[in-house]
């Protein structure tokens, strides 16, 4: 028997949210954590307040801890018709609760989503990206309003400007005829919003048409919705790393600024998340303290207890019954598990059970799993892509083990399992410390191999520790959970 014939990963399991492509209701699976909770009231707080809270949002931290997931549940918690979100809004806590049906009696605030860097390379298209997204935010539920968009504004002066011949506009330039043939073929790019016919068609003329700046033309968005009866605007921008990556970070973080500034005094919110803080990048120190002046930063952390809940959820039990006696049975043969259940959980009973649940991965795999992707894991290589993964991940062992070795049967997947997974993440850390680890393993790994699995094992588990230990700031209580001490091995 093998494991994949009693369990498996249920088919909804998302291993990476989509913000901008979501799937039904998936965003309900969600498990509200107090860092989750923390940023919800900070954001009703700020949507309501007339003083020095009134800031848009800046969410950062490290991939897979679910920062994404909890900003498309916000998105949906300010939006959505009450009826629709009841049922998650009664799991919350009683006080955060409250306030936000005390907001959501009055009060809707239409989002707007963007993820990483679209075709942003310079302020020029940066401003038409922005109202792209926008207008087809509103097509999509059906709002209609008359501020036009840069792209707008062109298409009604070339249908209504009989004094400039287009077709003869267009037959002398020649990059443009190149891309749009003629005036119905320019037409038809600008009602599609490319903006690179966009900015083809602005370099090529020798005028131009006066436009609002973003943040003005944001604005007067928020104005026509707010005669709608929406109160607010919020533009919610996943993975905002990659245009903090790009060599005029500056220009576009003072774009940024201005916007945020508007809301001070306007209904026009900004939502960023990224997986690195501005000062990690080449941002000056002055562009940062003024950033700071106008978002509200919040580092997103994944708590243990989630992590494991949502481990025990994403495992679908085929035969249930097999897996619980099979569970017992190793259980039983390992009375260390339960005595390392009692050392992490101690009387907490709910985070006991989820220990339990996640079972054929070992709890100790898991929590080092977790620790490692909190500090140094990226988008492809979280706690739950490792659950996904079918060349070295959760995906391989069921269908792998249980297996027999010299040693007799192994039934759990245990921390040594986890090296070749995140051995590319390793690889690419600078840290000294890291590096002769590496190295350590390069030397040993061929001799130790030839003694058998279950060395092999030790050596790589020893290894795993010393760089978690190296890498994670512990107090001196949770030390020794991570220590490459004999107990832990």
């Amino acid at each position: 028997m093998k494991y994949e014939e009693i369990i498996g990963l249920y088919e909804y399991f998302q291993p990476v949210v989509d913000i901008t492509e979501e799937r039904g209701d998936y965003w309900k699976r969600f498990i509200p954590t107090k860092a989750f909770l923390d940023v919800l009231r900070t954001f009703l707080t700020a949507l309501e307040s007339k003083d020095a809270n009134r800031k848009s949002i800046w969410l950062q931290g490290s991939y897979g801890t679910g920062k994404t997931h909890a900003t498309t549940v916000i998105k949906h918690l300010l939006w959505d018709p009450m009826e629709e979100i009841e049922d998650f809004v009664e799991k919350l806590d009683p006080q955060v609760r409250e306030k936000l049906r005390n907001f959501r009696k009055e009060k809707r605030v239409f989002p707007v989503t963007l993820k990483g860097n679209p075709g942003i390379n310079d302020v020029k298209s940066f401003n038409p990206h922005l109202e792209k997204v926008v207008k087809e935010a509103l097509q999509r539920e059906k709002i209609e309003i008359n501020t036009e968009s840069e792209f707008e504004k062109y298409i009604n002066h070339i249908q209504n400007t009989p004094y400039v011949d287009y077709e003869q506009f267009i037959e002398g330039n020649i990059e443009l005829k190149a891309k749009v043939r003629n005036k119905e073929g320019l037409l038809n790019a600008l009602e599609r919003r490319d903006i690179e016919i966009l900015k083809l068609f602005e370099d090529s003329l020798d005028f131009s048409i006066p436009h609002p700046v973003i943040e003005d033309w944001l604005v007067e968005v928020s104005k026509e919705l707010s005669i709608k009866g929406i109160y607010a605007l919020t533009i919610y921008w996943d993975e905002f790393t990659s245009l903090m990556e790009l060599e005029n970070v500056s220009n576009i973080m003072s774009i940024l600024q201005s916007i945020a500034e508007k809301t001070f005094d306007n209904n026009i919110f900004l939502f960023i998340i990224s997986h690195r803080a501005p000062q990690q990048t080449t941002l000056s120190s002055e562009d940062y303290k003024k950033l700071l002046g106008r978002f509200h930063f919040k580092e997103y952390y994944m708590e243990d207890i989630t992590t494991f809940h949502i481990i025990s959820n994403a495992i679908r039990k085929k035969d249930e019954e097999r897996w619980k006696n099979l569970r017992e049975e190793v259980f039983n043969k390992n009375p260390g598990i339960e005595r390392l259940i009692w050392r992490i959980a101690g009387d907490n009973l709910s985070l006991r059970n989820a220990l339990k649940d996640i079972f054929p991965i070992h709890p100790y795999a898991a929590i080092n799993a977790n620790s490692i992707s909190n500090y140094i894991g990226s988008a492809e290589r979280s706690i739950f892509g490792f659950l996904n993964d079918t060349e070295n991940g959760f995906l391989k062992f069921i269908k792998e083990y249980p297996k027999k070795d010299a040693d007799g049967e192994e039934y759990l997947l245990t921390s040594d399992m986890l090296w070749d997974f995140f051995l590319s993440e390793f690889e690419k850390n600078s840290s000294e410390k890291i590096k002769s680890i590496l190295a350590r393993y390069k030397q040993g790994e061929k001799e130790i191999r030839e003694l058998g699995d279950s060395y092999l094992a030790v050596f790589r588990g020893v290894l795993l520790l010393n760089i978690l230990y190296s890498l994670l700031r512990v107090s001196t209580e949770d030390a020794s959970l991570y220590s490459p001490s004999e107990e832990n091995i």
